[in-house]
């Protein structure tokens, strides 16, 4: 029954417009919309409001007619050299107009690499819940703009902060919030109502974690994906880096060693059904499938393929119609957008198009049928159909965000699109 009804507040969120997390609905980056303008040629997207933040890199996410992004600030960034004037600030503005309805902000002194703003906020019917990059957690009334309950990763719950701050979006599941916290405990559990801890799981044998705990169902079993950075080889091998956990009493069910993401691991795994999961990460890892199955009551995971030569630094890839297109750059490499199939094989590359840029560490959404794609070099949006066969682009807008390091994920809702850069935040009207 708890199943079940898991299920249909997922679908509720979509039939209803919502983008309530980091990736959507089902933390996929597929959008159930339909009816959109697909002839960008000729009629472009309109931008209907936009509105200036501080720099950093986290995304919008939409509930219920209303848009929500943790901004950080500071008062004084040319003589703040430490960081001590910091401030995060979660923002609430109308999805329709832009106006700002509500902003709570807290003193968040300190620096980080890439300083900024890191994670996606999480809605559900009462509340919002952000986990800011210095490691504060908080629940806000999503109305009113109060306050609720506040905790912190390090001083509450032993995490240890990554060099690149916590940029871990948190997930909602029943009556609790599920962070990445990656210290004394891997995941921890939180009462929504008060931040208290249920439970914290097992910690991986990697370094430290920058991607989001998603939930799916295998084989009737929920479970939740927790992944960490690859750590050091030891005389058992590699570390494991990636494990499947009961949202029940955090318990481990299964872990993988043999997708070993250096540096920093960003993106979470992505199931595409029957026990099966694309792993992907920058730092030369490359992109993987594995195979998560229980036999007589004992859970594992085993290797499909994994294709070294390309992989996602920082963003999902989408599996659609059995074919995976991903952003395949990084800092060490740059691919463009790629096709793989089921066997790990490339399809095509839009490296060396004429008139197509390496793309960046841009971000890439499915709706109705096509795929909008951010580049994260210089703010241009491409619309592309999902062909196995060849690269179809359909249309772009060249430069409408500014500057580099475009790297926030993008939110549909209510036939809107909510980009940002460094400066600024926008709702454009795909209709």
């Amino acid at each position: 029954m708890n199943k079940i009804i898991v299920l249909i507040l997922i679908s509720l969120h979509a039939l209803f417009g919502n983008w309530p997390q980091i990736f959507g609905p089902e933390r996929n980056a597929v959008s159930p919309e339909t009816d959109i303008n697909k002839e960008w040629d000729r009629s472009s997207p309109e931008v209907l409001w936009e509105t200036s933040l501080g720099s950093g890199f986290g995304g919008a996410v939409a509930d219920s007619g209303k848009v929500y992004i943790l901004d950080r600030e500071t008062l004084d960034l040319a003589n703040d050299r430490e960081g001590a004037g910091r401030k995060d600030i979660l923002r609430c503005y109308d999805l329709t107009s832009g106006e700002v309805l509500w902003a709570y902000d807290y003193g968040a002194p300190g620096k980080t690499g890439y300083d900024g703003s890191r994670a996606c906020p999480a809605v559900d019917a009462q509340n919002v819940y952000a986990v800011g990059p210095l490691g504060h957690i908080i629940c806000v009334d999503k109305i009113r703009g109060t306050l609720k309950w506040q905790k912190h990763l390090i001083n509450d719950f032993g995490a240890q902060r990554p060099y690149w701050a916590f940029s871990q979006s948190p997930l909602i599941y029943k009556d609790l919030v599920i962070i990445n916290a990656h210290g004394q405990k891997g995941l921890i559990a939180l009462k929504k109502t008060d931040g208290m801890l249920v439970w914290g799981s097992s910690v991986l044998g990697g370094g430290a974690s920058y991607s989001s705990p998603c939930l799916t169902i295998v084989d009737g079993q929920e479970m939740l994906l927790y992944t960490s950075t690859a750590g050091r080889r030891n005389e058992s091998g590699n570390p494991p880096t990636i494990a499947g956990i009961d949202p029940s009493d955090g318990k481990m069910l299964w872990s993988y060693s043999d997708f070993q993401c250096g540096t920093a691991m960003i993106p979470h795994p992505v199931h595409i059904g029957k026990g099966r999961f694309i792993l992907t990460g920058g730092y030369m890892a490359g992109t993987a499938l594995i195979q998560v199955a229980r036999k007589e009551g004992v859970w594992k995971a085993t290797t499909v393929f994994h294709n070294k030569d390309y992989g996602s630094q920082i963003h999902q890839p989408l599996f659609i119609d059995e074919y995976i297109y991903l952003i395949s750059n990084e800092n060490a490499r740059a691919n463009g957008l790629v096709c793989l199939n089921l066997a790990g094989e490339l399809q095509w590359s839009t490296k060396g198009i004429q008139g197509m840029t390496t793309l960046g560490l841009g971000s890439i959404i499915y709706i109705d049928g096509v795929c909008i794609l951010l580049d994260g070099n210089n703010g241009s949006l491409y619309m592309f159909e999902p062909d196995s066969s060849k690269f179809s682009p359909i249309g772009s807008i060249k430069g409408l965000l500014r500057g580099n390091q475009i790297w926030a994920p993008m939110a549909v809702s209510k036939g809107k699109l909510l980009i940002r850069d460094q400066t600024t935040l926008k709702c454009l009207s795909l209709q």
